[in-house]
């Protein structure tokens, strides 16, 4: 049949110019549907899902000659596979978004922005914690450290809050650039960067707390330790943010794959 050969031209076209195999297939689709519509209903496009074959075209053997010269006749009016795929790339680069478009503004967003993301996280959560240390004041809850006994409660309770403070935001920040990666053309490299600078930001953040039984002689230390040779502590803190944001990508690369992607 004319059409269905048309209709795998188009599709080859579509693939070889790197357009997304669920753009190609919508495409293919809607072309089968407006062939079938410019035929008024003498064809019955058979249209299978986004990794199936092309759709194909049912004729009555009674009008196959009348059917032929209708098909040449509506598909010499849409066009050659090379003119509707032309059309189709063109359209489908102006609704890319700007990330997609741009190695520039690509660069700008996932080398540039995760560091202030994540200082920005850590202030929120910083903040956060100081919130509901308030809160629980006012609701008349004792402060474990206003009893100026160092307890082991005390020591692992404050660590494992700094922790979370810490680890928290580098976590968020890292899932927040994987999905906007998504965006790009290069999801999974633009993502990988974005969660390295996290995860190198974190693994060179410092906490530490001393504890004391005199009133006022407690200090706790929140930084970036730069130059210095890293603590051993320092590869959690790489690892957690950097694991979670490549758990993310790999999700989400798979579900971008899956033939139900959208």
């Amino acid at each position: 049949m004319l059409s269905r050969d048309w209709l795998k031209g188009v599709e080859r076209e579509l693939l070889s110019r790197s357009l997304p195999r669920q753009e190609v297939a919508r495409l293919v689709a809607e072309l089968a549907d407006h062939l079938a519509d410019a035929l008024d209903g003498t064809l019955v496009p058979d249209v299978c899902p986004v990794e199936g074959p092309v759709p194909s075209l049912s004729v009555p053997s009674s009008k196959t000659e009348d059917v032929m010269s209708m098909e040449a006749n509506v598909i010499e009016s849409l066009g050659s596979p090379t003119e509707i795929a032309s059309v189709a790339v063109r359209e489908f680069q102006r609704r890319k978004p700007l990330l997609s478009r741009s190695w520039v503004a690509a660069a700008c967003a996932f080398v540039l922005l995760p560091l202030p993301a994540l200082v920005v996280g850590w202030g929120l959560a910083l903040a956060l914690a100081v919130g509901i240390a308030a809160g629980l004041e006012k609701l008349g809850i004792p402060d474990p450290a206003a009893a100026h006994a160092v307890s082991t409660g005390l020591v692992v309770g404050t660590y494992v809050v700094l922790y979370v403070i810490l680890l928290a935001p580098a976590a968020g920040v890292s899932v927040l650039f994987v999905r906007l990666a998504k965006k790009t053309a290069r999801a999974g490299r633009w993502g990988l960067v974005a969660c390295a600078i996290v995860a190198l930001a974190t693994a060179c953040a410092r906490l530490d707390a001393s504890f004391s039984e005199l009133p006022g002689k407690s200090t706790l230390t929140l930084g970036l330790q730069i130059g210095d040779a890293l603590p051993w502590s320092s590869l959690g803190q790489f690892l957690i943010p950097l694991a979670i944001g490549v758990l993310a990508l790999w999700r989400q690369q798979g579900r971008l794959s899956s033939p139900a992607a959208v």
